[in-house]
């Protein structure tokens, strides 16, 4: 069953689905960017970054064309704010996906080979993590009857990439393969950069969870 403000609104439905598309570009070209760094190729993920800063320019333009239609097509006032506070929560994909890589490219932590592959999974399933959530976006919108699925497998992304983040975090700090404490501190902050967007992937589809709640009651 679609959801009726997508009903109502051809120029609606199009606005939503073109915003989804930056976010779910957004979550690759963060992974893309991160493989290339860690990879040791910085001018290859400075392209990602800077592709990440003008997709995220074209969804804050079809975020703020949105939120003028909702207005515009007389949506219920609770319908209204529950469909653009799951839409502007994703747009803190985008940021993020943004600011990492521009991390990465700035500091080039020096990761050690043997923990290298842990690294680019993680970010992979952060990445995963973020598409599912894309997916069941869609579906929220389009048929709610099957957001079930996309929940939990976002749900299984992000324990997939808290399982790497503690493993990484053990060898970080246990194996006696990093020696100097800072180092230590800033291969345990790329961890965690790594990891970050699939919790939000994960935040966001509770929320939709509860918003899909709301509409069967």
């Amino acid at each position: 069953m679609k959801l009726i403000v997508l009903a109502k609104s051809k120029k609606l439905q199009n606005e939503i689905d073109s915003y989804l598309k930056c976010i779910t570009r957004s979550s690759l070209l963060f992974f893309e960017g991160a493989k290339e760094a860690y990879r040791g190729n910085y001018a290859d993920a400075e392209i990602r970054y800077r592709e990440i800063a003008e997709l995220e320019r074209k969804a804050d333009e079809h975020l703020k064309d949105i939120q003028y239609k909702l207005y515009a097509y007389n949506i219920a006032p609770d319908s209204r704010a529950d469909i653009f506070e799951l839409l502007d929560g994703l747009d803190d994909i985008v940021d993020l996906a943004k600011k990492n890589i521009f991390q990465i490219c700035v500091e080039r932590p020096a990761i050690p080979d043997c923990m290298r592959g842990d690294y680019l999974a993680i970010a992979e399933a952060s990445a995963d993590a973020v598409d599912t959530l894309i997916q069941g976006v869609h579906s929220f919108f389009e048929d709610v009857n099957t957001l079930d699925g996309y929940i939990k497998n976002v749900y299984l992304y992000e324990k997939k990439a808290d399982a790497l983040e503690e493993k990484i975090k053990r060898n970080i700090f246990q194996s006696g393969v990093v020696d100097e404490l800072a180092r230590k501190f800033q291969l345990r902050y790329y961890v965690e950069k790594m990891a970050i967007l699939s919790d939000v992937a994960e935040d966001l589809a509770k929320k939709m969870l509860m918003y899909k709640i709301k509409r069967i009651i």
